[in-house]
């Protein structure tokens, strides 16, 4: 990419996350939308227009665009794996939705791909630019709470059974890939807490060494799960767990916010979100005043901050590893829940 002009990109997929990427790619100051695609011509079309911009029903089409510098995949989860090795095959650099791909163990080979051919790979992390996630992370590594002993994520909220088919802002064709494992990899663990996870990992930078799952289907009609609640064993030896559920109306409907979300150490606990509140032994409770955010807004920095890795010449694929590293503890999750057995994970260790 020339230093003076923006990254150009086309995004695979026009249902309700690829006109999230097309709205943060058009507003962010590094990068330029230059097509989008869908097989269905009415999502293709209406993202369209709204970005006006030109559509293709085929991803090969897009792909062969010469314009296209970059790619952001925004299709069903069981299509990333296919066409993030199209994207590179196609020398593109990409960013995709997460989850990566709905097997960990398959994405190796998109990351092995992309470092071949020299190519920028990344994942849609954005909660990780969320304000209060480097204040969270000073606070903790100052040493305010101590040693890091326990933490609780609540993912707990509610999604109408039409999501099921019409997906959150109910996109007005019918896509029924989320009910099932195949094609989605999972439920709202999967879809929803992997940011928790992630950020989890990402806030205390601890590893999850041990998990034990249960989970259940109790109110829509969908093979993967509604409702899952894990325990989990840090490598630095402390406790935590993850209440995960979209059946559970009244708490929220989704996207659920980050913001009931605890890390508790031996002088004082943090609670995530904006404004970030923490309590220790020196300042008491105090709440920090980090900037307002919006999804948007987190995912332009984040699109941003990918146009500057390409910029780099940076082929490295972290937030990939990283989203493989939470997937991983996802799938644990899953295996445990399933067999009703603990699942111990692979672990370098923390003092």
């Amino acid at each position: 990419m020339r230093h003076n002009k923006k990254l150009r990109f086309g995004v695979l997929g026009c249902g309700a996350a690829g006109v999230l990427h097309a709205t943060a790619i058009v507003r962010c100051a590094e990068t330029e939308l230059v097509m989008v695609a869908d097989h269905n011509e009415k999502a293709a079309r209406n993202a369209s227009e709204a970005f006006d911009v030109p559509y293709v029903c085929c991803g090969e089409e897009l792909l062969a665009n010469r314009e296209i510098e970059a790619v952001s995949i925004a299709l069903p989860h069981h299509l990333h794996h296919e066409y993030g090795l199209k994207t590179g095959q196609a020398g593109k650099h990409l960013i995709v939705e997460k989850p990566f791909t709905t097997h960990p163990d398959t994405a190796a080979e998109i990351i092995d791909l992309f470092a071949q051919r020299g190519l920028t790979l990344s994942v849609w992390l954005e909660r990780r630019y969320y304000p209060f996630v480097e204040e969270a992370r000073r606070f903790l590594r100052e040493g305010h709470v101590g040693r890091i002993i326990y933490v609780a994520l609540d993912v707990m909220g509610y999604k109408p059974r039409a999501y099921w088919e019409y997906g959150m802002r109910f996109e007005s064709f019918a896509s029924d890939w989320r009910k099932r494992w195949e094609t989605s990899g999972g439920g709202p663990l999967l879809m929803n807490g992997i940011h928790q996870i992630d950020l989890m990992r990402c806030i205390t930078g601890l590893e999850v060494v041990e998990v034990m799952a249960q989970m259940d289907t109790f109110y829509h009609d969908i093979e993967v799960e509604d409702t899952i609640v894990a325990l989990f064993r840090l490598d630095n030896g402390a406790l935590g767990r993850v209440d995960c559920s979209c059946a559970s109306y009244g708490a929220g409907r989704f996207p659920i916010d980050i913001k009931r979300d605890r890390i508790y150490g031996t002088n004082g606990y943090l609670v995530l979100g904006a404004p970030l509140e923490t309590y220790d032994r020196i300042w008491h409770r105090r709440q920090h005043d980090v900037p307002k955010y919006t999804v948007t807004d987190a995912k332009i920095l984040a699109v941003g901050d990918f146009a500057q890795s390409v910029l780099r010449g940076d082929e490295t694929a972290h937030l990939a590893h990283e989203i493989l590293k939470s997937q991983t503890v996802i799938k644990a999750m899953y295996e445990s829940a399933r067999t009703g057995k603990a699942v111990t994970l692979e672990s370098k260790g923390k003092a």
